[in-house]
């Protein structure tokens, strides 16, 4: 069986022309949902090579896998060992239109409840600085991601898009790559007659939304990860500073999803880069619907998220380093106006012309941001008394 699927995936790779491809796949992915689980699971399937690299993990409300050079040889002890000494966990949510995992069995927000305790479990049980994460999602996979992080740092956001961050237990991840991600429920504005030959289908979103939304006894109104698209501001509140977007000139969701990024990049807090090739959907995890012309772009993508991750981190370290030194020197409010009232009283005797504050005044200067970075100052630049 695992030659076989080596032969199937390299004639597709390299024998069947794109268009056959990509009619096959908009088939496939149309199916019943068992026939087309069926189907992906099989050709999906990790060779013998590549189980070498897995280690599965289950817990009570959801699965994952760790994915790493030697992995699967290891036991759980080693596994932990491993993960904890990285300097970099790359948290990928998977895509496949919801339909290739649990729905329509279960449906949306199972999914969502699932993402958000695995990534609770890094943070939380693990103790994984989130500075050293990197959420990676294409297609549905990035609207769990952006949904997750909304969900998790700021979760009033699915009642009020003006609403602040709340979890301020860990920081935000370091970095968020989103591959052709689903960020609009608005389908019927979908470029459907200008990139018709996309894999994304009519009929594959139609079951998408009936499957996994619950279409239509929901509305696009009611899933929290489509009202990004009314945010045009304070992503700070959930998204890390650095956000890498890939997107086809041939997608349906194209407008959608640079709509999206560009309301982003209007953040001056961001880092946003959008890497547009003239592909379809999820060009750059689908390698078989690309033309062989094309391929050498994944060398080059490869290298471009690599150098994303590695920059994500490194920020996220130095952030991490530049508040932790001053925490070291704030100084509380409490503190300030103490000191601040002994120095106002050394004056006044040092110099009788200078008289004390008032209370209230004193109140007022210190609440005052620009005061209390003088102070501040002030306080830093006092020569400490030399012992005799």
């Amino acid at each position: 069986m695992e030659s076989l699927r080596a032969l199937v995936k390299s004639t597709l790779l390299n024998a069947v022309p794109i268009p056959i491809v990509l009619k096959s796949m908009r088939l496939i992915l149309a199916l019943p949902p068992s026939v087309a689980q069926r189907l992906v699971a099989d050709y999906t399937t990790p060779t013998q090579q590549e189980e070498n690299w897995i280690c599965r993990i289950k817990q009570d409300t959801w699965t994952g896998a760790w994915i790493a050079p030697g992995l699967g040889e290891c036991n759980q002890q080693e596994v932990l060992e491993r993960v904890k000494a990285a300097d970099l966990i790359i948290y990928e949510v998977h895509g496949g239109g919801f339909r290739i995992g649990l729905a329509p069995l279960h449906k949306y927000p199972t999914q969502i409840h699932e993402c958000m305790d695995a990534y609770r479990y890094l943070l939380e049980e693990l103790n994984v600085p989130a500075s050293k994460i990197v959420l990676a999602g294409d297609s549905a996979g990035g609207a769990l991601c952006m949904e997750t992080l909304m969900r998790f740092y700021a979760p009033n956001v699915i009642n009020d898009i003006n609403s602040p961050r709340e979890y301020m237990k860990a920081t935000l991840p370091a970095g968020m790559a989103l591959f052709s991600p689903l960020v609009s429920g608005d389908k019927d504005n979908w470029l459907w007659e200008a990139n018709k030959h996309d894999i994304v289908s009519p009929q594959l979103a139609e079951l998408v939304f009936k499957e996994y939304l619950d279409f239509p006894n929901k509305t696009k109104e009611e899933i929290p990860s489509f009202r990004l698209y009314g945010i045009t501001s304070g992503f700070d509140r959930f998204f890390p500073k650095n956000v890498s977007v890939y997107v086809g000139e041939q997608e349906v969701m194209r407008d959608d999803i640079l709509g999206t990024a560009s309301r982003i990049m209007e953040d001056s807090k961001f880092n946003v880069d959008i890497h547009r090739e003239d592909l379809v959907h999820d060009w750059y995890f689908v390698q078989e619907i690309v033309p062989q012309e094309d391929r050498h772009l994944f060398e080059k993508y490869d290298h471009t998220f690599v150098d994303f991750m590695a920059k994500s981190i490194k920020e996220a370290r130095e952030t991490i380093e530049v508040t932790s030194q001053n925490a070291d020197c704030l100084v509380s409010q409490a503190e300030i106006a103490q000191i601040t009232s002994k120095l106002l009283f050394e004056s006044s005797v040092l110099d009788p012309n200078i008289g004390l504050v008032e209370e209230d005044e004193k109140i007022a200067m210190i609440q005052n941001d620009t005061q209390l970075d003088a102070v501040q100052a002030a306080l830093y630049a006092t020569p400490q008394p030399v012992a005799a």
